[in-house]
């Protein structure tokens, strides 16, 4: 079962309690990764096949997102994906899965990536406008991005050691969702891609 700490919050205090060193803020809201993966999927950033999405879960484990598949829009049925995927390690079962769950930490997750550079977003970032974050990334071949998907806390030291630079693009804390719209869509226009689709 995937716990959700809106309706199984008595099961995951019981996790807390076994583990009490587990960082519990980040634990229990697979609703965050829903919507990040439907801004993402739905980016024409990845219909021209330019962005690759992973999910990197508290206990190390990596979701890896075929960026052809077509999420559930209703949240149970996303959880009842999420369900199978645990239970058969990949959705559909067989060669070409449209998800796949393995073990990784987010590191060897970053070295597979071959980022040419690796920005974080974070409130303790700098501050800059997701338009200057954004032309940096485009500057480089092949940016990592990094978006927390959990409601408290912030990115391990760990975390942030893996990225050359960590912005934060407002005075305020926004969903997870909304700043990976911002940059997909800020991106998009460094490289002049909605021009790009709009003429094609």
């Amino acid at each position: 079962m995937i716990l959700d700490r809106s309706f199984h919050h008595s099961a995951i205090r019981a996790v807390e309690a076994r583990d009490p060193s587990e960082d519990f803020l980040k634990r229990g809201r697979p609703d965050i990764a829903f919507h990040v993966l439907l801004q993402a999927l739905g980016s024409p950033l990845n219909r021209e096949e330019l962005l690759r999405t992973y999910v990197h879960t508290v206990d190390d484990k990596v979701i890896d997102v075929d960026p052809q598949i077509r999420l559930p829009r209703n949240y149970d049925r996303f959880i009842g994906l999420l369900e199978q995927l645990y239970e058969k390690n990949s959705v559909p079962p067989g060669e070409q899965p449209l998800l796949r769950i393995r073990e990784c930490t987010l590191q060897k997750l970053v070295r597979e990536s071959g980022a040419s550079a690796v920005v974080a977003f974070s409130t303790v970032g700098k501050p800059a406008s997701a338009k200057e974050a954004c032309s940096l990334m485009v500057e480089t071949d092949s940016p990592t991005v990094l978006i927390g998907g959990f409601a408290h806390s912030h990115f391990s030291q760990s975390t942030v050691q893996l990225a050359d630079h960590v912005f934060s693009i407002d005075k305020e804390p926004l969903d997870a969702w909304v700043v990976a719209a911002r940059i997909i869509y800020e991106y998009e226009c460094g490289i002049h891609l909605p021009q790009r689709r709009l003429q094609g």
